[in-house]
């Protein structure tokens, strides 16, 4: 062959190649996430350092992409060449709160798909603050007291205080509290912890009911329900905060940790909670019995739950007591075994592959303890599903963390169904079964102003009507609306529920369903079926009437 014919013959391979394989593809594009700061009044805020921070590993990067930008004169910020992934984005600036975006669901973890070209809007808030003086009972300065900030929080259908924040005043008795929010709070004093409140051998040489300072709230109140509630609002520092410190009369509980047997038993930790302070470290009133002994000291009358458990919790016990005008004696916390609770998850109505990737994609299994006498627990996985170790005899409700487009179709604890119930075990063990059903439905909306404009931030509530039977589990979902006013909430069941959305609220007052039930003319109804997606635009509760009703609640 000549060397044209294989020249030829060459042409056709190229020919060929380029018939195979065509043109060449240009680059899918890439994701971009841009945005501008304002302050509260829209105004652009400079210099603001903008962090969108990766939340899942992949194969390809074990350490998610990070990005971090910082705002312009016009307050604008851009990131370029995102990678896939679900992200968390932080803003912050000196004299700001620090800001953390959150989706239209709630969730704080943003989706960028490839090529995706999303843009934020977010709005700073300037802090506030609270200050005064802490003085003794004759109006001299009182140094070093502990100063603590407290919200108003409902949990278990009652009234609790939460702490937000605890600092330190300073010799001069004055202080001044961190950053704030705006919002309502209530302020409480106290002396510095003393050595009696940590050595149990010096309890019982005090005196019975001797006078010592006290816990007080502002301006003078020994107790919640008689202090004064404190209006913050945005960019403000309320000063004057004068809280005098008072005395009272202080009793102790002294008793004894047992085994079924009635055996002393020793190194047990026992913990006092007080149902009307939401304090989930519980440290304040913590003790360890010694050679089967314990004392707690320093208390004021009042009704507390008493826990004990063992080192690595298998044994464990709880008690409700009421502390009148004198110390409490022979106190008894009987130990028994904790149980261990197995889980199976199954997935109803989907095909293989689909079933695999919710299962693949399930989060977190929790027991929330309902009647505030035992701690809330996670699940460990184990070779064949899960398991909730050193559970407490009590009541809990359950938390499946179901991937989105999912719902809890049934739940069995053995034999019962308790799909909408709560989980009893104060008569024994079993073991937990949940089918998930792909098909859950959505509801979406939006919250308006008078003006027609979206609201941000406004949490919305979805709840089904009525008051849920004794025993069962409340059905509702909160969320906040995104900077456009809209909201979404799915992994919905079937069935029939109400939107609103309150102007102001305290925490968790949306979830106490003898709050909610007295809104249920003003609400919006909504009713959906397996994978239904309703628009339904939720009305804005005003704040006078949620002060009104709340007020009516024990």
């Amino acid at each position: 062959m000549t060397f044209a014919g294989r020249w030829r013959g060459c042409d056709a391979i190229l020919a060929l190649a380029c018939a195979v394989s065509g043109p060449a593809q240009p680059a899918p594009p890439q994701a971009r996430v841009a945005g501008h700061v304002l302050n509260q009044a829209g105004e652009p805020l400079r210099n603001a350092t903008v962090a969108l921070v990766g939340n899942n590993p992949t194969p390809a990067a074990p350490f998610p992409s990070s990005y971090t930008a910082t705002s312009s004169a016009a307050g604008e910020f851009a990131f370029e060449k995102v990678e896939p992934n679900r992200y968390r984005l932080f803003v912050q600036r000196a004299g700001y709160l620090e800001f953390i975006y959150s989706e239209p669901d709630g969730s704080v973890s943003m989706p960028i798909a490839q090529g995706q070209q999303k843009t934020v809007e977010i709005r700073m808030t300037a802090p506030s603050f609270l200050s005064g003086r802490i003085t003794e009972e004759n109006g001299e300065a009182f140094p070093d007291a502990r100063v603590t900030v407290l919200r108003a929080s409902r949990g278990r259908g009652m009234k609790q205080l939460a702490r937000v924040s605890q600092i330190v005043a300073g010799r001069d008795g004055i202080f001044s509290t961190g950053s704030l929010t705006a919002g309502r709070y209530y302020l409480a004093a106290s002396a510095p912890p003393s050595l009696t409140q940590t050595n149990q051998r010096e309890v019982r040489e005090g005196k019975a009911g001797a006078e010592s300072y006290v816990a007080t709230y502002f301006p003078s109140a020994l107790d919640a329900a008689t202090a004064t509630l404190i209006e913050l609002p945005v960019d403000t520092e309320v000063r004057n905060l004068d809280i005098r410190l008072r005395k009272a009369r202080l009793f102790h509980i002294h008793g004894k940790t047992v085994n079924a047997s009635g055996a002393a038993v020793s190194n047990i930790t026992i913990n006092l909670r007080d149902p009307a302070l939401n304090d989930p470290l519980n440290s304040a009133n913590r003790v360890v019995s010694i050679g089967g002994a314990f004392s707690v000291n320093g208390l004021l009358p009042g009704t507390y739950a008493l826990q004990a458990w063992s080192q690595n919790r298998s044994l464990q016990a709880h008690q409700t007591i009421t502390l009148a005008d004198r110390d409490l004696e022979d106190v008894v916390l009987t130990l028994a075994p904790a149980l261990e609770v197995p889980l199976s998850v199954r997935v109803e109505g989907a095909d293989p592959q689909r079933a695999q990737a919710i299962r693949k994609s399930l989060g977190r299994f929790t027991l929330t303890a309902s009647d505030g006498l035992n701690d809330n627990a996670m699940a460990q996985s184990k070779d064949d599903g899960w398991i909730f170790r050193n559970i407490g005899a009590g009541t809990y409700r359950m938390g499946i963390g179901g991937p989105d487009g999912t719902y809890v179709k049934s739940i069995r604890f053995g034999e019962q169904d308790i799909t909408l119930r709560e989980l009893d075990t104060t008569l024994g063990g079993g073991a937990l079964e949940a089918v998930l059903s792909p098909h859950a439905a959505e509801v979406r909306g939006g919250v308006l102003d008078g003006s027609g404009k979206g609201m941000a931030g406004v949490l919305v509530t979805l709840w089904a009507p009525g008051l849920p039977p004794a025993g069962t589990v409340d059905q509702a979902w909160s969320t906040r609306t995104d900077a456009q006013g809209q909201f979404r909430i799915g992994g919905l069941r079937p069935g029939d529920y109400r939107v609103a959305a309150w102007e102001k609220i305290e925490p968790g007052l949306a979830d106490t369903p003898e709050f909610r039930v007295r809104f249920e003319d003003a609400a919006a109804p909504v009713k959906v079926g397996e994978d239904a997606r309703e628009t339904v635009q939720a009305p804005l509760i005003g704040r006078e009437r949620i002060e009104s009703e709340a007020a009516k609640l024990p």
